[in-house]
Parts: structure tokens; C-alpha cells; sequence
């Protein structure tokens, strides 16, 4: 479908001069045609023209208003409007502006037989009207969307001289392009790249349609050619300048509003998105607010049913937790993955829309809704000229799908073997984000403890290290830093957070490993026993650097009777400070002891191990037994030491007796890793009782560098 089809009015008519003023032997008809015309009075007009030419027939001008009122009529007759045309084009071969009414009647009413040729016709009518008009915006208008067709043909168009899927194989989804590329190579299945076409193409498209919006702004149709172009070459900028001259233009519509949300999101502007998705939102039928509201287009073909948010199109509440259960980054006030759901809405419509159904009703449109945009792209033309398909292959990290186009069709479909594969990668992964952040993304570690706490909760301790700058010789590291540290459900949504913010940072959290200063500070978080989502974030000197990660963590249940052990917590110090309630930065205080954990599952080799824990269940009075052993872990090198006479690795252990002072309480060791060569050490701690022989112990990995 050609873009621009309205241009009748907003680009032709924009472009005429007044009606000649100069007295004509039948300048009363003439007035009268003008009046009629004016009025809305077409057929009279019309009549009054064909008396006009017929008294004048050499009266070029009189043809052409004839022409133009003819193409003008409701419904126009086109057939007439060329006959007239070409009369005053006799008259006056070189006239831009009878020139350009020939390209828009062209442009709406093309000749049915040879299309290719048509088309090729109108080119060559539209590079004379910019030789006699250099700011014609309908010869741009028709020059641009030529070479933007072009630019979309080759941009990813391949030739493979073979197919390496084999028949009937819907599992051949889960194919990705370096396995696809890896069998063609192996049968000898050539692959000749075209996009060399593309480059050049996409530059004469967009100077072309620059120059026509500029020519006319308030001309809607010249705007979605040139996002598509800009959006398909990734210049997400250019995409956004494009979307808010379309917002200012049409400010009571939503679809601008929409396209510059979505630009924003793919160029990285959170703040801008959300302020654009605003306004965009209540301006929506409807039925378009439903399929941006509920999440049918991401569950509706789901195999099982482990998220229930999509069985009804009106919960916006489970909807609202969707959002946040899979927002990539909780520090900041919106949810990422909704910006970007939206955003792929409004990119599935644009460029796979069509007048009776919305771009992310598509198959491919779909698609692109639930993954994104894919990593790679092929492009393959089969078949003749009037019989032609085009398949479309999209490439993602685990699958890929394939589409096909036939030369009438109106819309991509899937491929028969995809039809079905298709749903087998819904039911494996419905959804996922591609989510990246403005700033540079940075690791952060954290090593969290469950302990037991109050009222049936269970406490959980995060320390985390945030990797920053060398820190300089003086009190304080002036370095802007937000952390968090929060647990999710996914029928529950977000269940517990803790966040923090410091404008500067104490050297004494500043910690060296592998060449890089981590800071450390810790978070706690309080929640019922149970299996959640642990989320940990950081954000420094505004967003420039940013870390993000998640990982399922169980937060045991500590009640009930028995004896039981809190996790493991390796650490770098322990120190007694009574009933102090003042921790250090990073410290976690519990009964009595000021804690430094270890925010990462490694120590220096040589450096001392302060291991914590927590006794749950203990009778008062009675006597127990700590263990503490450190034990490298055995390797195939260490059972061959053993086969042939040699002696174990030799670990380090403490144990010592002591006496409860209550239910509950903390203990800690130190043990000596001196003389421990570098590598994976298990760490087990036993508590006893004396008196019954319960026993119970907690063990942890850990790497000494």
C-alpha cells in the first residue's frame, strides 16, 4: 500500500497559483465555475468548465481546472481527470504543476496491466518534476518511497542456494543462526548476501522525504515512511526528532504520541517515553487501550498456566504486577519492560499494520510483541515475477521464526513448520525483554543469608559489591550511589524492598579484588517463608553506570521445634558489640555481633575466614558442640594423589563446647586458610547437643583467589 495517498490536497493544491485574473472572452463562465467549485458545488462546476473548454480548447489553464475538479469530485472520476490532463498538457508540456497532478492521479489511479512498469513511469515523471521543480514535495514524496522500497528489499536480503531444515520438523524453531549457518556450511549450501544495495538507497530516501516534510508539515502521511526508515537503520534520534515534530502537528491524537514513545525507548530515554506513553494512552479507542492494558498477546497461546494474569482483559491489577515483577531495574519510577511492551506495540503497527487489522494482531507482528526486535535478519525471494514469495527468517538468541509474503498478499504468515513450532517456543518462553540500559552496565555481586525472624518471618541478609573508580587519598569518595534489594513473586508482585541513596562514599566499605575497588553495603529484607525472586541493583553518578541482577532464592521456614541453623555467612569480620543498635555502613548487626559478610563467594587465599550462624531451637543451660571444618574440594588430580599412595589435601577445622544462654542465639568462628592452596573449598559447620545428640549443619562453597 503507497504511503501519501492524500496528497491531492495537502501537497498538489498547496503548490497552485491563483487563477489567472487576466479578462478572457469567457471570463464569466470562468467566475462562475471558481464560484461553484468554491461552494461545493462540483457537478455545476464541472459543467460549467466543459463549457468553458469547449468554447476556449486552447485554454491550457481551463483544461487543468477541469482536470483538477474531476479528480476533485466524490467519487472522483479518474478516467476524465486524465482525459482533461492531457489536453493541457498538450498545451503546456513543462507545467510543474499540470506535471504534478499527473503523478497524483498516477499515484491513485495506476493502469492495472504491467505495475512494474507504472511505477518505473512515475519515477521517471517524478525525477522531471524536480529537474523544472526542485521543491516539488510530491515528486520527493514519490522518489522517496521508491528508494525506501528499495532500501527495505535489500537491507536484508540474502540468496541460499538450499534449505537445511528438515521436513516437517516444527523442533527446527529452536534453530539458531549460528546452527542454521554451521549446516549450510556443512552441505554446501552457499549463502550470497545482497545488502550492499541498501546503504545508498536509505540516504536517497530519507533526503528525499526530508525535504518533502519540510515542504509541508501538516501533511500526516509523509511521517510513518521516514520513522520506518529510521527506526529499520536504528538512528533512534532521527526517529525521535520525527515523532515530536508529529506530536506537535497532531497533538490530539494518540499515534504520535505512541511513535515517540517508542522511539524514546529504543534510544534509551526512559523519562521521555513515559511522559509520551501519558499522553498517548487516554487518547486510545477503546479497543486499542485493551490490547496496551491486559496481557492477551503475550499468554493468550501459552501451553501451561503458571501466570493466571491474562485470563481476564480487565484485571489491571495482576497486569500491574506483571510489570513489575519483570521490570529489569526497581530503582527507578517506571517499569522499563512496560515502556517496552508498549513500545513494540507501536512498532508492530507501524510497519506491520494495515487498514483492517493492527500491526500486533499479525503473526509476525505478534512476534515481534513477545521477543522484540531479532538479532538477525534474512530475506529470501522464491518463485517468478507475478508468483513470487518472500521468506523472512528472524534470528533470535535460542529460536527463530520464518514467515512467508506471497506477491498479493497483504501481510507475513508463518511457514507450515513454524505454524507449529511456533507454540512450542510460547510454551517454553512466552516473553522476554532486551531491555538495556543508558549507561554502562556493571557486575554486582551480592551473597545473601537467610536467618530466622520475627513472627513466623524469615530475615534475609544481602551485602552486595558495587565496582567503582580508585578511590583517592582523602575521607570521602564523592561518587552519587543508589542501591536496592528486593523480593518478588510472581502472584504477589513485589513483596519487599530496601533501598538506599548516598551522595559519597566511605573508604572504609572500599574493598580491592582483581584489580578493581568494589563498595559494599548490605540490604535486609523481611518476608513469610517461601521461594521468591531476589532482585539487587545499583546506580551510580546518575545513571552512567548501572548494575542489575536476580537470582531464586528459598527463604526458609525457621519455626517449629527442633534444632535448626540460620544460613552460612562467610565474612570478613565479626566483632562483639553488646547491645549496641549502631552497625557501620555494610555491617549487618545481629544478637550482639557486628558483621561483615562477604558479598561474593571468594577470599584471598592467606586471609582468615570469620564464618557466622545462628542456633535455632536450643535448650537453656544445656551444653552444644560447634564444628567448623574448610575442606578443598577433591579433583580428579587429588583422587589420582590418592590412588597411587599420596596424601589427601589437608583442610582446617575448629570445634569447641559452649553453653546456651538461650533459644536462639549467634556464634562465630575464625579459621586460618594460611596454609590452603588457591581453589574451591567446602565449608560445613555442625552444631551438637550434648545432652539429646541433635545435630544439625550448614555448608557453603567458596573459592579462596
Amino acid at each position: 500500500m503507497r504511503t501519501c495517498s492524500l496528497l491531492l490536497a495537502g501537497v498538489v493544491f498547496a503548490l497552485l497559483v491563483p487563477l489567472p485574473t487576466t479578462a478572457q472572452p469567457a471570463d464569466t463562465l470562468w467566475a462562475q465555475a471558481t464560484s461553484a467549485l468554491a461552494a461545493g458545488r462540483t457537478t455545476d462546476g464541472i459543467a460549467l468548465l466543459e463549457r468553458l473548454t469547449a468554447q476556449q480548447p486552447d485554454d491550457a489553464e481551463a483544461h487543468y481546472r477541469l482536470a483538477r475538479a474531476h479528480a476533485e469530485a466524490s467519487p472522483p472520476d479518474y478516467r476524465a481527470a486524465k482525459q482533461a490532463l492531457a489536453r493541457a498538457l498538450d498545451l503546456d508540456a513543462d507545467n510543474p504543476r499540470y506535471l504534478t497532478l499527473r503523478l497524483h492521479l498516477r499515484r491513485e489511479a495506476p493502469p492495472a496491466l504491467f505495475p512494474n512498469y507504472q511505477e518505473w513511469k512515475r519515477k521517471r515523471l517524478a525525477e522531471r518534476l524536480l529537474d523544472l521543480d526542485p521543491d516539488n514535495a510530491l515528486a520527493h514524496v514519490e522518489l522517496g518511497e521508491w528508494a525506501a522500497a528499495t532500501y527495505f528489499q535489500f537491507r536484508d536480503a540474502v540468496t541460499v542456494s538450499g534449505d537445511v531444515r528438515p521436513p516437517d520438523d516444527p523442533y527446527a524453531a529452536f534453530q539458531t543462526y549460528d546452527e542454521v549457518a554451521q549446516k549450510r556450511r556443512v552441505l554446501g549450501v552457499t549463502t550470497l548476501d545482497k545488502r550492499e544495495t541498501a546503504a545508498p538507497a536509505f540516504a536517497e530516501a530519507v533526503d528525499h522525504l526530508e525535504q518533502a516534510l519540510r515542504a509541508d508539515p501538516s501533511e500526516r502521511a509523509l511521517y510513518a515512511p521516514l520513522l520506518r526508515l529510521y527506526l529499520a537503520d536504528s538512528s533512534y534520534a532521527e526517529a525521535a526528532r520525527v515523532a515530536t515534530a508529529m506530536q506537535a502537528a497532531f497533538p490530539d491524537d494518540a499515534t504520535p504520541h505512541l511513535y515517540a514513545g517508542m522511539a524514546h525507548v529504543f534510544g534509551g530515554d526512559v523519562a521521555a517515553a513515559d511522559a509520551a506513553f501519558a499522553r498517548a494512552l487516554p487518547l486510545l479507542s477503546a479497543a486499542d487501550r485493551r490490547s496496551f492494558d491486559d496481557l492477551a498477546v503475550l499468554f493468550q497461546e501459552r501451553a501451561d498456566d503458571r501466570v493466571p494474569f491474562a485470563q481476564d482483559a480487565a484485571w489491571t491489577a495482576p497486569a500491574d504486577r506483571f510489570w513489575t515483577v519483570e521490570d529489569p531495574r526497581l530503582l527507578t519510577d517506571v517499569s522499563e519492560r512496560r515502556l517496552e511492551h508498549y513500545a513494540r506495540l507501536a512498532y508492530a503497527d507501524l510497519f506491520f499494520g494495515a487498514d483492517d487489522r493492527r500491526g500486533w494482531e499479525t503473526e509476525i507482528g505478534q512476534v515481534l510483541v513477545r521477543y522484540g526486535l531479532p538479532r538477525r535478519v534474512e530475506d529470501q525471494s522464491v518463485g517468478g515475477v507475478e508468483d513470487a514469495t518472500l521468506l523472512r527468517t528472524w534470528y533470535y538468541d535460542g529460536f527463530h521464526f520464518r514467515f512467508d509474503k506471497t506477491f498479493r498478499a497483504d501481510s507475513y504468515r508463518f511457514t507450515d513448520y513454524i505454524q507449529t513450532g511456533a507454540q512450542h517456543v510460547y510454551a517454553q518462553e512466552p516473553q522476554r525483554t532486551q531491555y538495556t540500559p543508558p549507561g554502562r552496565r556493571r557486575p554486582v555481586d551480592a551473597l545473601a543469608s537467610a536467618f530466622k525472624g520475627e513472627d513466623g518471618q524469615t530475615d534475609l541478609y544481602v551485602p552486595m559489591a558495587v565496582p567503582v573508580p580508585p578511590a583517592p587519598q582523602r575521607d570521602t569518595l564523592a561518587l552519587p550511589m543508589r542501591t536496592g534489594a528486593f523480593l518478588l513473586q510472581p502472584e504477589a508482585g513485589l513483596v519487599a524492598r530496601q533501598q538506599r541513596t548516598t551522595d559519597a562514599l566511605d573508604p572504609s566499605q572500599l574493598r580491592a579484588r582483581a584489580d578493581t575497588t568494589y563498595w559494599q553495603t548490605a540490604h535486609r529484607l523481611t518476608a513469610a517463608p517461601g521461594d521468591y525472586t531476589l532482585a539487587v541493583e545499583f546506580e551510580a553518578d546518575g545513571a552512567r553506570a548501572v548494575g542489575y541482577e536476580r537470582a531464586a532464592v528459598t527463604l526458609p521456614d525457621f519455626t517449629g521445634d527442633g534444632l535448626r541453623l540460620s544460613d552460612l555467612v562467610p565474612a570478613i569480620s565479626v566483632e562483639e558489640v553488646g547491645d549496641s543498635e549502631d552497625a557501620a555502613a555494610g555491617e549487618l548487626l545481629r544478637n550482639g555481633y557486628a558483621i561483615r559478610a562477604l558479598p561474593w563467594d571468594a577470599l584471598p587465599a592467606g586471609q582468615p575466614l570469620y564464618l557466622y550462624v545462628e542456633a535455632y531451637g536450643l535448650t537453656p543451660g544445656a551444653d552444644y558442640e560447634v564444628e567448623a571444618a574448610l575442606t578443598p574440594q577433591q579433583t580428579q588430580r587429588g583422587w589420582l594423589r590418592r590412588l597411587f599412595g599420596g596424601s589427601e589435601a589437608e583442610g582446617v577445622s575448629v570445634r569447641f563446647t559452649t553453653t546456651a544462654t538461650a533459644t536462639d542465639e549467634g556464634q562465630y568462628v575464625i579459621l586460618d586458610t594460611a596454609d590452603l592452596a588457591p581453589g574451591t573449598v567446602e565449608i560445613r559447620l555442625q552444631v551438637r547437643d550434648t545432652q539429646t545428640g541433635d545435630r544439625v549443619s550448614s555448608t557453603r562453597t567458596l573459592r579462596l583467589d
